[in-house]
């Protein structure tokens, strides 16, 4: 008896040590205008890819002596999930950008890091763009842009 209770028991033990990381769940896409440092804006784009999520900052008002506003900025990003704080999600990406002429980073390219968090499945979000002078993104950020707005699903 104890073993016929053991065999169908297995299946269960089965399933649930499947692998789940093998399912991804279908995440939305995300857009919306986001406050560049207060009085600045930008419109972000998360949509998710295969890899991760693809991150467009376009339509910015200012490229602040860094990059040039008038030309998107595209990557492609991570999303983070917190097992200790269920409903979290942070998204990052790197963007390489040709400095702004005359610009903080002289004729050095310039990196750009982001970090965006969004709470509890919330349209909004915030973080910064991170700006660093060279190929490297570290070091001593030659600007931080703090962002902040609503990103919706569309």
């Amino acid at each position: 008896m104890k073993r016929a209770g053991l065999l169908l028991l297995a299946p269960l033990v089965a399933f649930a040590c499947a692998d789940s990381s093998s399912v991804s769940p279908v995440r939305p896409t995300y857009q919306g205008t986001l406050a560049v440092d207060i009085r600045g804006s930008a419109l972000a784009t998360l949509s998710p890819s295969d890899q991760g999520i693809d991150v467009t900052l376009a339509g910015w008002q200012d490229g602040y002596g860094l990059f040039d506003a008038g030309k998107p900025l595209t990557a492609k990003g991570r999303i983070e999930t917190f097992a200790e704080s269920p409903g979290w999600e942070m998204y990052t990406a790197k963007f390489a950008a040709i400095p702004a002429s005359g610009g903080a980073c002289g004729a050095q390219p310039v990196s750009l890091a982001l970090s965006l968090i969004r709470r509890d499945g919330n349209a909004r979000v915030q973080g910064s763009l991170t700006a660093y002078c060279g190929a490297a993104y570290s070091g001593v950020p030659a600007r931080v842009l703090r962002l902040t707005g609503n990103a919706g699903r569309i």
